[in-house]
């Protein structure tokens, strides 16, 4: 029963590892290809209002460590303990989601009467319409944050292939209204009003999800004291998740915020549209960087606590864990980032066009720390697990202060690309500090785990970024005919190099094992066309 149980929670993960790179480039192909239009439709002063609406809301509206909590007690409750005491569990979080869903409308009430205070590089006019986009944000948000708590219940019970289908559901139901609204002309509102719409989607099928897939009850009966106890430990370990979490949010969506106080009166929202193309970008390399790592949560809980409560007799296998999926994930990022290293200038011209120059140098300054952060996000998952989080937020805390005042600072002199230097710092900070974490709790030594996951594929990297230069300089006139020819000759490079020299003898294995088995799954299904 158990080996079917395995089985089952194997496949279920790898049909998880599909979806989520299939969300990524429906993400990815969609917002390329939307952005533009949407830029052209509003302009770039509303395209300004409409991205730093949703930059502030996004400041306020993550779960508050309350999804990391639930996905982090299940997974381990799962393995230690029994559905009733999940079932409390679940209730009293949901409990707290309804609260916090409150709490949250309230500060959005009050911030509204002060948003041409904040906001003072912004004149009359884009303050009025960017209070309409703000309530409609607003709204939203507050009414569907409950429901974030199916996330993190799908995520433990490795049902992430059906939090994925919410998600690629509710992302093509995005882009149809969304085209709709631009080929009728609607409007910044309506334009808004589809961003609630591709949000409401995805909550709902999760929570349906949840429903039909999962053993949880939401509302499940317990004595005061079995509430009580509950909450503490859950609002304890919440709270410096929450902290922890709020580090990149903070960084990075509070850009905007920085950027229409300190630009000159009338240029805020322009400064603002030239960040938040750099935003999207950096958000599509978040998106490649994490996806692959975000869905070991409950494998990693499996592998710490085999043997126990215990989990220091398990770190051993945890660290060669960690480095396998580390190494995965350097191999997704040093690809995209060479890659907007070499064409990035030309990829923002030709996407976005002109007065968009400076997002190239916002791109590289928010994405290049990526490289070395992101890989970390395992042994961050296992901070959490063995409820170590708070050294992490602590961390983060110190990280985002020092971030956010060079940001605020630079951002008088340089304008977004201050802002996007504030935000690289505050990455390298926190990465810094991570690994002084990681070393004391899990017993990860810095170098060694840089070694083993970054050596092999300096070969691969630095050959691609020479023949990069080397296209660009036979290729220099900006067209996407060329640009698409240096893309697949510098991807082509990459892989054949990271082949020869940068993998392991196990992971080319695999990659042939994988290879010979699609080959004959394809033979197989030929046969059966013949007959």
């Amino acid at each position: 029963m158990q080996l079917k149980k395995t089985s089952n929670s194997k496949k279920e993960l790898k049909v998880g590892i599909v979806l989520s790179y299939l969300l990524i480039a429906i993400n990815v192909i969609s917002g390329f290809l939307l952005v533009p239009f949407i830029i052209k439709s509003l302009g770039q002063s509303s395209y300004g209002l409409y991205t730093a609406a949703s930059s502030l809301i996004t400041m306020f509206i993550i779960d508050l460590g309350l999804g990391t909590a639930v996905t982090k007690f299940v997974a381990k409750y799962r393995v230690i303990s029994s559905q009733e005491e999940i079932n409390k569990l679940i209730s009293v979080v949901f409990a707290c989601f309804i609260f916090l869903a409150l709490i949250i409308g309230i500060i959005f009430s009050s911030m509204y009467f002060f948003l041409d205070k904040i906001y003072s590089s912004f004149t009359f006019e884009e303050i009025v319409a960017f209070k309409r986009v703000y309530l409609i944000v607003a709204v939203y948000s507050v009414v569907m944050f409950p429901f974030s708590i199916s996330n993190g219940i799908l995520v433990a019970y490795d049902k992430i292939f059906l939090s994925k289908i919410a998600d690629i559901i509710s992302q093509v139901v995005f882009i149809i209204v969304t085209v709709i609204v631009l080929v009728c002309n609607l409007g910044l509102y309506m334009l808004t009003a589809c961003y609630a719409i591709h949000g409401i989607v995805g909550a709902l099928l999760k929570f349906i999800f949840t429903k039909v897939s999962t053993p949880v009850k939401y509302f499940s009966p317990m004595k005061r004291s079995e509430f009580n106890k509950i909450f503490k430990e859950v609002v304890m370990f919440s709270l410096w998740a929450a902290i922890n979490s709020f580090g990149r949010v903070l960084l990075v969506s509070f850009g905007p915020t920085i950027l229409g106080k300190t630009s000159p009166t009338t240029s805020g929202t322009k400064e603002i549209a030239v960040f938040s193309v750099a935003v999207k970008i950096e958000s599509y390399v978040a998106l490649f960087g994490t996806t692959f790592g975000s869905i070991f949560y409950s494998s990693i809980s499996r592998i710490l606590f085999k043997n126990g409560a215990d989990y220091k007799e398990s770190l051993d296998t945890f660290k060669d864990f960690h480095v396998k999926v580390a190494r995965v994930q350097v191999i997704i990022l040093a690809i995209i980032i060479a890659g907007l290293f070499i064409v990035g200038k030309e990829f923002v011209f030709l996407w976005v066009g002109e007065g968009y120059e400076n997002s190239y140098y916002c791109i590289l300054a928010m994405c290049i720390p990526a490289l070395f952060f992101y890989p970390l996000q395992t042994a961050e998952n296992a901070m959490a697990a063995i409820e170590k989080i708070k050294y992490c937020a602590i961390f983060t805390i110190i990280s985002v202060v020092i971030g956010l005042a060079t940001a605020f600072g630079l951002s008088y002199l340089l304008g977004a690309i201050g802002v996007a230097i504030g935000i690289s710092i505050g990455f390298i900070t926190r990465t810094v500090f991570f690994n002084i974490c990681f070393k004391k709790y899990l017993n990860i030594k810095p170098l060694k785990f840089y070694f083993k996951t970054y050596v092999s594929f300096v070969i691969p990297i630095c050959f691609s970024i020479l023949i990069g230069f080397i296209l660009n300089r036979f290729l220099p006139t900006y067209s996407w005919y060329n640009f698409i020819i240096k893309v697949v000759i510098i991807s082509f490079v990459y892989f054949f190099t990271l082949f020869i020299f940068g993998l392991t003898s196990e992971e080319r294995k695999k990659i042939d094992n994988k290879l010979v088995a699609f080959y004959a799954k394809i033979v197989n299904l030929l046969k059966r066309v013949e007959r």
